[in-house]
């Protein structure tokens, strides 16, 4: 279950700190997996989602919590979020940043290098948006949706990354690094604060301070939807 309760409200920081401890994801078989941004599919309510709570830029003035949770399977990796106190404020397309959205930082090769290589992505989805943006334009094959929920006050969403875009072929045990972001909107149109689960506010640029993504067991073939 997914909980909107609100936390106490941070401080305004802009520290790149990063944890104290690099955070390890396991990431679950996915098969099954719609990506309408639902998160309804058996995987996504198996197990608890990841809190994504380092204020690493601006103010969290609505007390927000983002919460994450990955799978995979043959074709793609997943990525399930969630939002509580959304405002559901739509950025722009072409600078998703500035809105409600959320980010996935992937380090391929696991190297954690203080600047990004090829084998390094950005990803940003916005809120009400339909379209992954990446840093460097390789969005070929990705799917995305968002979904407000009914009656409260929050957004869900659902990303689908083919490996074959990502560069590598899946396989139990492999590891990655990785992080996932919040981009925070009170304004309506410019970001105001951001939270991560485990890296910096240069998590943009610099990958040293990625947590880690395990690929746990494997499952059948999927084709995501």
């Amino acid at each position: 279950v997914l909980s909107s309760t609100p936390s106490s409200s941070p401080t305004w920081t802009t520290s790149a700190t990063p944890g104290p401890v690099p955070g390890l994801v396991v990431a679950a078989c996915g098969t099954g997996v719609t990506v309408d941004g639902m998160l309804n599919e058996a995987v996504w309510q198996q197990g608890n989602f990841i809190q994504a709570s380092q204020l690493v830029l601006g103010t969290n003035l609505y007390s927000q919590q983002a919460s994450f949770k990955v799978s995979w399977d043959v074709n793609y990796l997943y990525v399930g979020f969630m939002l509580s106190n959304s405002s559901f404020n739509v950025p722009p397309a072409a600078s998703p940043w500035q809105g409600e959205a959320f980010e996935v930082f992937l380090d391929m090769n696991n190297d954690h290098a203080a600047t990004y290589g090829p084998d390094d992505f950005q990803y940003i989805m916005g809120f009400g948006l339909t379209q992954a943006w990446e840093k460097n334009g390789r969005t070929n094959g990705v799917l995305y949706s968002s979904y407000q929920m009914p009656m409260s006050p929050v957004y869900t969403a659902e990303l689908a990354i083919p490996w074959a875009t990502l560069g590598v072929s899946p396989s139990a045990n492999a590891m990655f690094g990785f992080d996932v972001g919040a981009d925070l909107d009170t304004s309506h149109g410019t970001r105001t604060g951001q939270l991560v689960w485990n890296g910096t506010v240069q998590d943009y640029t610099d990958t040293s301070h990625f947590g880690e993504l395990q690929l746990g067991a494997p499952c059948q073939a999927n084709t995501a939807t």
